[in-house]
């Protein structure tokens, strides 16, 4: 295990332990939440060099990530929560001039990476009890698994695009450090509305051969949820 996902996993002991501690002094009773969540995820790859003769795929692209969530409350204000989300991920690279057989430009083509992955995160929640309404802070590792990996060329004038699957120059598992931030709003006693943000930091090298480069996953999300409150 190195350096930094040392360090990741032992700021997640000791905050699991303060937290476990602060719940057992009796505040409410623990319960389950269950929720699921769509939106937006603004992906990046950032690349520490080239990484093929078209990177680096340093342009940011919109994506989609949603999932399902279990949320177990520790006490009144803290909980462990994690889940199954489908997140996609990826970036493009800047565009260039194409031109024809005689040199006249064409127009602009750039290329795209589109990564899925299923992921697990693991997240320590805390909330502000502030009525129906309702913020919190989260934060914790995010385990992405990659089953689906494709390159593509684009254009602005009307190219055939060529697509081509990278999947097995990449590796299959993305550890990420995730930090974020939500509100939620109650409607009834079982049901409420939410609404976060995230900024997850990606802490694998995706490209398999050092000899190719060096990128990691920088993912900034969007979601809406649904919230339901098993009492």
């Amino acid at each position: 295990m190195n350096t930094p996902r040392k360090a990741l996993f032992s700021v997640f002991i000791v905050v699991l332990s303060l937290l476990s501690a602060h719940s057992s002094r009796g505040m409410e009773k623990s319960r389950f939440e269950l929720s699921a969540t769509a939106g937006f995820n603004r992906s990046r790859l950032v690349p520490d060099n080239m990484v093929t003769n078209f990177g680096p795929f340093d342009q940011p692209a919109a994506r989609f990530s949603g999932g399902i969530n279990a949320l177990y409350r520790l006490g009144a204000g803290s909980g462990i929560r994690t889940g199954l989300h489908y997140s996609l991920a990826g970036a493009q690279t800047g565009p260039q001039v194409g031109t024809d057989e005689t040199g006249h430009e064409k127009g602009q083509f750039w290329f795209s990476r589109r990564l899925q992955f299923v992921e697990v995160p693991v997240h320590i929640v805390y909330r502000f009890d502030a009525g129906k309404i309702r913020p919190s802070l989260y934060f914790g590792p995010n385990i992405g698994f990659l089953f689906k990996a494709r390159e593509t060329l684009e254009s602005d004038y009307g190219e055939e695009k060529y697509e081509t699957d990278i999947k097995s120059k990449l590796n299959p598992v993305n550890l990420s450090a995730e930090l974020g931030f939500g509100m939620s709003y109650r409607l009834n006693g079982r049901w409420a509305l939410g609404i976060s943000s995230s900024y997850l930091h990606g802490l694998t090298n995706q490209i398999k051969a050092r000899t190719e480069g060096e990128q990691k996953t920088r993912d900034l999300r969007l979601l809406g949820s649904l919230i339901y409150v098993m009492q």
